[in-house]
């Protein structure tokens, strides 16, 4: 079955300019700059909407422009950020740590914080209409937690169909991997949701999993999803924008 915590994930923001907010006063130095994605791929960790940004070489160019980040490596400056981020009350709150590459970053989240993985994925059907879901008032993709010996793809399928309706899914592509926490049993976790494209025969009508908190679902034509995505969680935004640069 599906989980619906509010969210913070990994990747995307393709083509968008960022400002990291935050420069703790017990950091041992901050920087000034702007950023601006010049490639395919931001790599953040997300909660409830706040953002972690890490910083890929290849993907970023770095700007000084009056913007502040905190500045540090190792372990000790990963934890103070998840601090400063469970302690903002601003939902816009994003801290760029310059430094640290997203290979070594999520590999200190992993160290640091207990992993639930997840599964979800993108339904295409004819004509370019493409499957969305509303859970908790914001546009949503169908993904949740593995049931026994589940593979992830296994996970995306199943989680597709129990929280749609739709009776069969093919040709599964994979996407992208993101990461968000959520808290449980006073505990914070950090969850690897893996992202599938699928495609599926016809555009079913469509049966909302509503224990789900799975308010609706539709069927959304490929022009019209920019509508909808100011709507959605960031980290959504981010899959479907890594989903249309794909070859």
């Amino acid at each position: 079955m599906g989980d619906f915590q509010p969210e913070a994930h990994k990747n995307g923001f393709a083509g968008w300019s960022f400002i990291a907010l935050i420069c703790n006063r017990k950091s041992a130095s901050c920087s000034a700059v702007s950023l601006f994605k010049t490639m395919t791929q931001k790599y953040a960790l997300y909660s409830n909407g706040k953002a972690l940004l890490f910083n890929n070489p290849q993907d970023v160019q770095i700007q000084t422009d009056g913007y502040t980040v905190l500045s540090g490596q190792g372990e000790a400056i990963v934890r103070e950020a998840l601090r400063n981020l469970s302690e903002a009350d601003d939902s816009e709150f994003s801290i760029f740590l310059p430094e640290i590459q997203p290979e070594l970053g999520f590999a200190l989240l992993k160290k640091i914080l207990p992993i639930q993985t997840a599964a979800g994925g993108i339904l295409q059907a004819p004509d370019d209409y493409f499957l969305f879901i509303k859970r908790l008032g914001r546009w949503d993709l169908p993904k949740g937690k593995p049931e026994g010996l589940e593979t992830p793809l296994q996970t995306a399928i199943r989680e597709v169909i129990e929280e749609t309706g739709v009776p069969e899914v093919s040709n599964p592509r994979f996407i992208t991997n993101s990461y968000h926490t959520y808290p449980s049993g006073g505990e914070t976790i950090l969850k690897e949701t893996v992202w599938y494209h699928f495609h599926c025969s016809e555009a079913y009508p469509l049966k909302p999993q509503t224990e789900e908190a799975i308010e609706e679902a539709g069927w959304i034509k490929q022009a019209e999803v920019e509508r909808i995505l100011p709507e959605a969680w960031p980290s959504v935004r981010d899959v479907w924008n890594h989903f249309t640069q794909m070859p």
